[in-house]
């Protein structure tokens, strides 16, 4: 008796254990993942977690939201697909604590597979229920994308010591840029291969046949940004923006 005891006290705590250990994904997330052609654009993961099945979409401001199909959890484990034009895509991924490690997987002879690294999205509601700083002191804050959005006006050196004002408009969507650069003189020009990425930002522009290179790093209203070109007929230089207010 006293055994049978001990064995059914040790299938509780087994239980107990399992339970505690398996995760609750219910909620959004959220990752980068690289374009074949070098883009990054946001994924966000809406996740319904049931006991140990697993449903939701996966979106992103270029695509329409898609179902995820054979959804399951064991553990701190998780898989599903999702089927998207005609290839399923399969994902596989590890939860800890506030972030997924995420690997996807597709058939042979279509695009490889990537890692994306999810972080659970803060609500209201969780972000209250976060501690507050320790008496140590708190860490910095980890910023996510910086958004540019707007118009910036820099001053842009010209030969003879004289000076002209450029002003770039940004629109950013995700960790894609579009927008202008427009000056005292001309039509504005439209930037290409625009991208943000955590704090730093890069767009070139075309001018006369030349392209123009433009890597910036955001710090609040300001973007130090820094131009080059293979033409030796025009160096680079760097320029300070300010957002206009």
């Amino acid at each position: 008796m006293k055994q049978l005891l001990i064995f059914c006290a040790a299938l509780v705590l087994t239980f107990s254990a399992a339970s505690a250990f398996a995760s609750d994904v219910t909620g959004t997330w959220t990752g980068n993942m690289i374009a074949a052609n070098g883009d990054t654009f946001q994924l966000t993961f809406t996740l319904k977690q049931e006991a140990d099945k697993l449903s939701g979409t996966v979106s992103s401001p270029q695509l329409e939201a898609m179902e995820i199909v054979d959804g399951k959890i064991d553990g701190d484990k998780l898989s599903f697909s999702v089927v998207y034009n005609g290839m399923t895509i399969k994902n596989e991924g590890v939860i800890s604590g506030e972030q997924i490690k995420l690997s996807t997987k597709t058939g042979e002879g279509e695009p490889a597979g990537q890692e994306v690294t999810l972080t659970r999205a803060k609500t209201p509601e969780t972000a209250a229920a976060q501690p507050a700083c320790p008496a140590e002191g708190c860490a910095p804050k980890v910023q996510g994308a910086a958004d540019v959005t707007g118009k910036w006006t820099g001053s842009l050196a010209i030969p003879g010591g004289d000076s002209m004002q450029i002003t770039f408009t940004f629109k950013q969507v995700a960790t894609k840029l579009t927008g202008t650069v427009g000056g005292p003189m001309g039509d504005p020009m439209e930037i290409s291969e625009g991208k943000v990425d955590g704090d730093k930002i890069a767009f070139n522009v075309n001018f006369n046949g030349m392209t123009i290179k433009h890597d910036g790093v955001v710090s609040g209203d300001t973007i130090k940004l820094t131009t080059k070109t293979d033409n030796a007929d025009f160096p680079g230089g760097e320029m300070t923006l300010a957002r206009a207010k």
